[in-house]
């Protein structure tokens, strides 16, 4: 029995033996992963100081960008690999919060982007994200009439009378009241100077990307570089003025004929590449509950046409107004949804129209099959992932979809399914095209408005309303409504 008991006492005590070499086996294949990463991160960043001459001229303002960007990238490697509790995960997105704010707005606007990619980000960072806000004092006044006059020509010739005072204002522009031909215009102006800072920054976070790839695997890193070159262009879009004049004039066509929706006429005479003088269009912010009670506004009807006109615009023309944060939509006395700041907008092409309205279908008809397929073509999912039924993905998916049917949703259920959908999309090989980018932000943000509006708000029966009235949900009258 002696030996029978030091036999079995020295077999577990190897066996123990094992696990803790194992476990520490593992441990020294991490920290040799971390090593390697570190180490390749240091090469790309030698390479570029020898490539990149912006980065020596530009050398205080990169280093900035490096010391306060680098407390977060290791613990984002970590985070990658998902060696974190989500706690750790919610406290790193708070500091990636922070500094992208110290850092200024082409920062706040990329951060603003990877808020709306679950494919890039964990659920915690998008979180931390999306209270991402502007937080840029108004430009002086003698700056600002600098660049009205070197634009348009001495301001109180070109124009009426112009008020000094802001009546909004953002980290790229202002937005004045003045008056032009007896008329009230708002006239929007370019923040002196920030074209150069914002191509700057942009150029320093575009040659940051190769040393930040270095901490992703190798989807992500592609999915990162893909992002920063849409988030680059969607920033320089919007320093273009005449551009978002344009799109401002398409979209008031696409609802020349609607009375409830309201988007100001640009005036082509006093619009340049940084002003841009447009008319003025008086309303109550969307967020300003009180006031619209006040008016006898139906805020559960509100928040449907609000629905509505975003999806008209995402799913029928094309062209849309991608920023629909309560600062921008406004609300008239009579009930008339008014539409401001156009400088973020997005296009869809006929194709990916087509592709969305076959993913809402099949959300309306409960198909977890057709879901998964439309997000194949849509190129946000692996077509392996899909044919092989992912469990993660096809069940979360399933889940979502029967309780959505079944209206049973409550608002904390909605909230941790929508969690377990990012999770999901996270773990999987899923990827966000970049045409598909703004339509989510326009989805996300809609949906806290259309919430707040009212409680009761159901999103999927108002995509049921607008499939049905477009004909949508006939294969046949889906395309001939797209194309026409």
């Amino acid at each position: 029995m002696p030996l029978q008991y030091a036999v079995t006492g020295g077999l577990s005590a190897v066996e123990s033996g094992l696990r803790v070499t194992s476990r520490g086996l593992a441990l020294g294949v991490t920290g040799m992963q971390a090593t390697m990463q570190g180490f390749e991160a240091s090469r790309r960043s030698l390479d570029l100081f020898v490539e990149d001459p912006l980065l020596v001229t530009e050398a205080p303002r990169a280093t900035d960008i490096v010391l306060t960007t680098a407390p977060v990238v290791t613990g984002i490697a970590r985070d990658q690999r998902r060696e974190t509790s989500s706690a750790q995960r919610e406290r790193r997105g708070q500091q990636i919060r922070s500094a992208f704010t110290d850092l200024g707005p082409a920062f706040v606007k990329l951060g603003q982007t990877l808020s709306v990619r679950p494919d890039l980000v964990p659920e915690e960072y998008i979180d931390a994200l999306e209270e991402l806000q502007d937080q840029v004092p108004p430009a002086p006044w003698d700056r600002v009439e600098a660049v009205i006059e070197d634009e348009l020509g001495p301001v109180d010739e070109v124009f009426d009378d112009f008020e000094r005072e802001p009546l909004a204002g953002a980290s790229l522009g202002q937005v004045y009241r003045a008056e032009l031909d007896g008329e009230p215009v708002a006239v929007k102006v370019r923040r002196p100077d920030i074209e150069a800072r914002v191509q700057r920054d942009l150029r320093l976070v575009e040659s940051a990307v190769p040393v930040a790839s270095a901490f992703l695997d190798d989807g992500r890193a592609f999915t990162l570089e893909t992002i920063v070159d849409q988030f680059a262009d969607t920033l320089r879009e919007e320093l273009d003025y005449e551009r978002e004049a344009e799109v401002m004039e398409q979209v008031r066509a696409n609802f020349a004929d609607d009375d409830r929706v309201k988007v100001p006429a640009a005036v082509d005479s006093h619009t340049t590449g940084r002003v841009l003088t447009m008319e003025y269009v008086d309303g109550t912010k969307i967020s300003e509950h009180g006031a619209l009670d006040s008016m006898a506004i139906d805020r559960a009807d509100l928040a449907n046409r609000l629905r509505e006109t975003y999806l008209q615009m995402t799913l029928v023309d094309g062209v849309f107004h991608a920023d629909p944060h309560p600062g921008n939509v406004a609300v008239q006395p009579d009930g008339t949804l008014v539409l401001y700041d156009f400088g973020m907008a997005g296009e869809l092409d006929p194709d990916v129209q087509a592709d969305i309205v076959d993913f809402f279908v099949a959300i309306s008809q409960g198909d977890v099959t057709a879901i998964l397929e439309a997000l194949v073509e849509l190129g946000t999912l692996d077509p392996a992932a899909a044919e092989t039924g992912d469990d993660a993905l096809g069940e979360v998916v399933e889940r979502f979809v029967e309780r959505t049917r079944a209206g049973e949703f409550d608002a904390q259920e909605f909230e941790a399914l929508v969690d377990a959908l990012e999770e999901a999309f996270y773990e999987m090989p899923f990827r966000l095209p970049p045409n598909l980018a703004l339509v989510l932000r326009v989805i996300a943000i809609t949906d806290g408005v259309a919430n707040t509006l009212d409680p009761e708000h159901d999103f999927f029966g108002v995509i049921d309303d607008v499939l049905a009235d477009r004909g949508f949900l006939d294969e046949d009258a889906t395309e001939s409504a797209i194309e026409a």
